[in-house]
């Protein structure tokens, strides 16, 4: 069975499924499941019964992804349901099987989480913090030495097999000729390239998207072009590095809107402010309430200060066009 046929069931039970129909739902996850498994289902035979007579004699692990396409608001007690029945109920009763032969594996997003799951969300994703899909900085610094590897772009190879292997320390050696040890030259009083770099592009969760790593080498690397006379010790030449971020920044706004369309407009609201904002500010000045700013601080756009003033991520604040008070502070 075809993954839009499958898409297309859920998406006709968004329509007809009721906000309370937990059964209704709970069944229609597992006709999905007995689909993605190629399973007759009929009037003479459930899915459960499908599934059941399945596990007696197989085993498989059942992944579902995607779920944002269908599901990118919360804004119906019919999706906040569905996703609910789907983590809590659906796992229920795949557990509930003799033997439990069969495994569930769901890819979502945390906010979709809470939105679903209103009590108890902060011990369901407890439960399963372990598995969740983190970039830190350590992997956005091998993403961005195995990128560059990959492409040979640098003047002394560095096995890609290897770069997983490597140690803090011996990452850090090998990223000095992708960007050099300073943002400037290595008696300069700027950032240290390593801590510059996911500082610029990662946000207040500590996150950086890989999506984003990739993008700035590549940005960073066409304006480098212009400057490979006048700097040699380095694949990427700072001053091209910085203007990378603010290309960056703008498609991180753009990206993050498609993925979340309540994130996004308040973005897109800030974005369109007719009057200069300077970091950090005071939520009178963008013209948000506080629903809106705990929203932006959850998702890591927002962090607020001691002094109850708000500030961005240099990931986003070029993008928003924000002025800042003061230098972003990269530890030296």
């Amino acid at each position: 069975m075809s993954s839009s046929s499958i898409s297309d069931r859920l998406k006709a039970g968004l329509g007809t499924l009721g906000g309370k129909d937990e059964l209704g739902w709970r069944s229609l996850w597992l006709e999905c499941l007995a689909m993605a498994c190629g399973l007759d289902v009929s009037e003479q035979r459930t899915s459960e019964e499908a599934l059941i007579e399945l596990g007696r004699r197989a085993k498989a692990v059942f992944v579902i992804d995607g779920l944002e396409d269908l599901m990118q608001n919360l804004d119906s007690d019919t999706k906040r349901t569905a996703l609910r029945v789907l983590l809590i109920d659906v796992l229920g009763w795949l557990r509930s099987l003799r033997g439990r032969p069969f495994g569930l594996v769901v890819f979502v997003r945390r906010d979709l989480v809470t939105g679903a799951v209103r009590q108890n969300s902060g011990q369901l994703l407890g439960r399963y913090d372990h598995y969740a899909l983190h970039w830190s900085k350590d992997e956005a610094l091998r993403l961005a030495l195995w990128v560059t590897a990959h492409a040979d772009a640098l003047p002394k190879s560095v096995p890609l097999s290897g770069i997983t292997d490597l140690s803090a320390d011996e990452l850090i050696d090998s990223l000095i000729q992708v960007w050099g040890w300073k943002m400037g030259s290595a008696k300069s009083r700027e950032a240290r390239s390593h801590l510059w770099v996911p500082a610029a592009l990662g946000d207040f969760n500590g996150q950086v998207q890989a999506r984003d790593v990739v993008m700035f080498l590549a940005t960073a690397a066409k304006n480098s072009e212009q400057y490979n006379e006048t700097v040699e010790d380095r694949v990427l030449v700072p001053t091209a590095m910085r203007k990378a971020l603010l290309e960056c920044s703008r498609n991180k706004i753009i990206s993050v809107g498609e993925e979340n369309k309540e994130i996004g407009r308040l973005l897109v609201h800030m974005q369109g402010l007719s009057h200069p904002v300077l970091v950090p500010f005071d939520l009178e000045q963008v013209e948000l309430n506080v629903v809106d700013a705990d929203l932006l601080i959850e998702s890591g756009v927002f962090s607020k200060g001691a002094d109850g003033r708000y500030w961005v991520p240099e990931i986003y604040r070029h993008g928003l066009g924000f002025n800042s008070e003061r230098r972003a502070r990269v530890l030296w």
